[in-house]
């Protein structure tokens, strides 16, 4: 899968879409049991390993709802999520990454920001 930048906004709606009905699937669950929200940062944390050990959307799906989860239950808003990544990007954008011995690639933290 390629993801394009600049990407349809029917696609980025689709998205938003997606994740405030996980949003709102959550808040039901708060009320009628179990709420999941306030063990959701680790929640995160289990998807993504599963995410590693099995890269597929079904599981990059589960990340997500458990970012949701755990987006509300810290009371982050939609805004401050988007300043964060918006931060993020343009602090990443600025750093020297290395590969590392599995592949993946992490920033030197002598050589910037």
């Amino acid at each position: 899968m390629t993801i394009n930048p600049r990407s349809d906004s029917l696609d980025t709606q689709r998205l938003a879409d997606a994740l405030t009905k996980a949003a709102h699937w959550l808040d039901t669950l708060a009320v009628t049991g179990p709420d999941l929200r306030p063990r959701a940062h680790i929640k995160v944390a289990h998807e993504a390993h599963e995410l590693a050990d099995h890269p597929c959307l079904e599981e990059a799906a589960d990340v997500l709802i458990a970012l949701v989860g755990t987006a509300q239950h810290q009371h982050w808003s939609v805004a401050d999520l988007a300043d964060a990544v918006d931060a993020k990007v343009r602090v990443n954008m600025e750093r020297v990454w290395t590969q590392q011995p599995d592949g993946t690639w992490q920033h030197d933290p002598d050589a910037g920001p």
